[in-house]
């Protein structure tokens, strides 16, 4: 079954590979994602990318337009992300967390419970006002957490605002930002997103490309 084949013709092969996702059908199998069959091919090869990207650079922007179910993608995600960190051992106290506009939170709720992924579901609401109900507690589940999500990400691009800076100091180990609008104002956006998933984890010559891009 082996033939010797032109660089080009490996390098297309490696990328097939990768982009239609079929390595990480075995993290799609689990227990805690029996409702993966649900997927549409288009999600489960967006959670391949993902998940390979979050082993090389510990973060990843999810940036799918409105309608192609972000959501469920998203629980399912998150759910693999959780089964590769117990599985490697490296599963401490923090959880899960997704901040997400009041309107869709009841959404991802749902997917949670229905693909049996934990997770911690929070508001934008109760990062921007320090008198809001569950305000502390969001913080400190957002300073805790091991793995941070947020829904569409775009509404946290200013850095002078409480909530983004509440973002901005997580610690944890993978943080994936969701949003069908990545670039909302300027190109600059796409630099402050790098800041929110962690600059410091890009190559230079990324760092670079998005200085050249920035004037």
């Amino acid at each position: 079954l082996l033939a010797v084949v032109t660089w080009q013709e490996a390098l297309a092969r490696a990328c097939s590979e990768l982009l239609e996702g079929e390595w990480a059908e075995a993290y799609l199998n689990r227990i805690h994602l029996a409702q993966g069959d649900s997927l549409w091919p288009s999600q489960r090869q967006g959670i391949a990318q993902a998940l390979y990207i979050l082993s090389q650079q510990g973060s990843v922007l999810i940036a799918d337009p409105t309608g192609s179910g972000k959501t469920r993608m998203g629980v399912h995600l998150i759910g693999s992300i959780h089964e590769q960190i117990v599985r490697k051992g490296r599963l401490r106290q923090g959880n899960a967390i997704m901040v997400c506009p009041p309107m869709v939170e009841e959404d991802w709720q749902w997917e949670a419970v229905e693909a049996g992924v934990p997770l911690d579901i929070f508001s934008h609401g109760k990062l921007s006002h320090r008198r809001s109900r569950r305000h502390a507690v969001t913080v400190e589940a957002l300073r805790r957490a091991q793995i941070v999500c947020v829904d569409e990400g775009h509404n946290f691009l200013n850095f002078q605002s409480q909530r983004t800076q509440h973002v901005l100091r997580n610690m944890a180990d993978h943080v994936a930002l969701f949003t069908a609008t990545p670039i909302n104002k300027s190109v600059t956006d796409l630099l402050r997103i790098a800041d929110m998933l962690g600059a410091d984890n890009l190559e230079p010559a990324t760092l670079s490309a998005f200085k050249t891009m920035l004037g």
